[in-house]
C-alpha cells in the first residue's frame, strides 16, 4: 500500500494507468472463470425460480378447470331440464296427463340441480375457487323455482298449466344464466391474474 502511494504522489495520471493495468495486484485470468460460473449460477437460480412459479401458475389454474367442468356438466343437464319444461307449453293431454308428464320433469330437475350443488359445494371448499358460498345464495332462487312448480300441479286448466310451466321455465333460466356467468366471470378473471 505504500507503494501505490509513493507511486500516486510521483507518477502521472496517465502513467498511472498504464501501471495499474499491467500491474499484478489483481490476477484477472483467475478472477474472470469464477465471475463468469457465479452469473450462470445465479442465471440458473433465476430460472429455477422463475420456472418453478410458472409451473405453480399453471398447476393452480388447472385445478381450477377442474373445479368448473362439473359445474359446467350440471348446467348443461339443468338446461335440457329447462327445455323439457319449457316444451310442455305444446302439451297436447289433460290435466292429470301433464301433471304426470310435469313430475317426471320435476324429479330430473331436482337430480340436475343437486349434481349442481354438489359441484358448487366442492368449489367453495377448495382453495382455487374465491370463497362465495355460491350454493347459499342460489338456494332461495331454486326454492321459488320448486314452489312455482309446484302450484302447477293444483292449477285445474291445463291452459293455465302450461302458462305457469313456461314462467318456471324462465325463472329457472334466469338462474342458469346467473350462475354460468359467475362461473364464466371468476375463470375470467382466474386466466387474467394467472393465480
Amino acid at each position: 500500500m505504500d507503494k501505490l502511494w509513493e507511486l500516486w504522489q510521483s507518477v502521472s495520471v496517465g502513467r498511472l494507468a498504464g501501471w495499474w493495468a499491467s500491474a499484478k495486484l489483481w490476477p484477472w485470468k483467475e478472477i474472470a472463470p469464477w465471475a463468469a460460473i457465479t452469473v450462470s449460477l445465479l442465471w440458473n437460480l433465476f430460472n429455477t425460480l422463475l420456472g418453478n412459479r410458472q409451473w405453480r401458475k399453471n398447476q393452480n389454474f388447472t385445478e381450477f378447470r377442474s373445479l368448473k367442468t362439473p359445474v359446467d356438466a350440471a348446467l348443461g343437464k339443468l338446461r335440457e331440464s329447462r327445455r323439457k319444461l319449457h316444451s310442455t307449453y305444446s302439451f297436447g293431454g289433460d290435466a292429470r296427463a301433464f301433471n304426470d308428464h310435469l313430475k317426471t320433469i320435476n324429479k330430473e330437475m331436482a337430480e340436475n340441480y343437486i349434481s349442481l350443488t354438489t359441484a358448487l359445494e366442492a368449489c367453495d371448499l377448495s382453495t382455487h375457487w374465491p370463497k362465495d358460498d355460491m350454493t347459499q345464495r342460489y338456494d332461495a332462487k331454486w326454492d321459488a323455482v320448486v314452489t312455482m312448480a309446484d302450484g302447477i300441479y293444483t292449477t285445474p286448466s291445463v291452459d293455465e298449466k302450461r302458462r305457469r310451466a313456461g314462467l318456471v321455465s324462465t325463472t329457472l333460466q334466469s338462474m342458469i344464466e346467473d350462475i354460468a356467468k359467475e362461473v364464466e366471470n371468476l375463470t375470467s378473471a382466474k386466466i387474467t391474474k394467472g393465480k
